[in-house]
């Protein structure tokens, strides 16, 4: 039975062919795998080269000129001649870094005069604390960067004197050829049932599930973000990640989560395109 099996690997190996492709290349690897017989060949995800970058606006009192809030936000573009394989990608990134840019100075346009008023109410309380009262950051973080898929996240923290900071997140899946930014019904083959699939992940994976909504409450929740497009997703390697803010999923105490659905176990969801395959592909 041993050597049965070593036999069958080996075949299996040699049933394995790689068209040679440089990474440097927008063209897809490929490798042909014997099934029963059959010929198959599947595409590999080639790696991408990107990357981001800090974007950073401040606000001074306009008395004493001391440093009331430094923001930050962030922009992404691809590196080297990845730019030119992939155009329309290219062009959706430099649209969502700009919106970035826009999105920060409108929130400190907005807030200028409240920050105003509490840093002077907060200086005759606390003449002595000389620490940056406001903050905002909207951090990014990359998921998946491939020939197939161009997926990130980011997580905005901000306290603006209020009771609590608080801490939402934000993702973007892409198509790579296209340049689309993909809603979930392009990433799923169905939804029916997928609400549950989140739930009964987040039940599993989370330390202290207890702290969450009853399930039927919280498929409920979950079901009302697909329905409304408001679900926070983006994929990565092993499978799709969907992001609960503060106040997403239960109250504020219960904090925020991420809850991974894999491809293998959940197969029947996803759509085979966007499924990644081959080379390890993460930012």
């Amino acid at each position: 039975m041993k050597k049965r099996m070593i036999a069958a690997g080996l075949l299996a190996g040699l049933c394995t062919v790689f068209v040679p492709s440089a990474v440097d290349s927008p063209w897809q690897m490929t490798a042909s795998a014997c099934e029963e017989g059959q010929e198959a060949r599947t595409p590999f995800c080639l790696p991408l080269a990107y990357s981001s970058e800090v974007v950073t606006e401040t606000l001074r009192d306009k008395q004493d000129g001391k440093l009331m809030i430094e923001a930050k936000t962030y922009a992404v573009t691809l590196s080297g001649k990845y730019a030119e394989y992939y155009p329309q990608l290219q062009q959706t990134l430099t649209r969502i870094s700009k919106e970035k840019k826009s999105q920060l100075h409108k929130l400190l346009r907005n807030w200028k005069q409240d920050f105003q008023s509490i840093y002077e109410q907060r200086k005759q309380a606390m003449p002595a604390d000389t620490s940056t009262p406001f903050s905002y950051e909207n951090s990014f973080m990359g998921l998946r960067a491939d020939s197939h898929v161009f997926s990130f996240a980011s997580s905005a923290y901000s306290y603006f004197g209020g009771a609590h900071p608080t801490l939402y997140y934000d993702a973007v899946t892409i198509d790579t050829r296209t340049g689309k930014v993909l809603k979930l019904t392009d990433v799923l083959q169905k939804t029916a049932g997928f609400a549950a699939v989140i739930a009964d992940e987040a039940i599993a994976q989370q330390e202290y599930r207890d702290q969450l909504p009853e399930r039927s409450e919280s498929i409920r929740l979950i079901q009302e973000m697909i329905d409304s497009d408001s679900l926070v997703f983006g994929l990565d390697n092993d499978g799709m990640k969907v992001y609960f803010g503060n106040y997403a999923l239960g109250s504020y105490a219960m904090g925020t989560m991420v809850v991974t659905v894999p491809y293998k176990t959940h197969a029947e969801f996803f759509c085979p395109q966007y499924v990644f395959t081959g080379i390890m592909a993460k930012g």
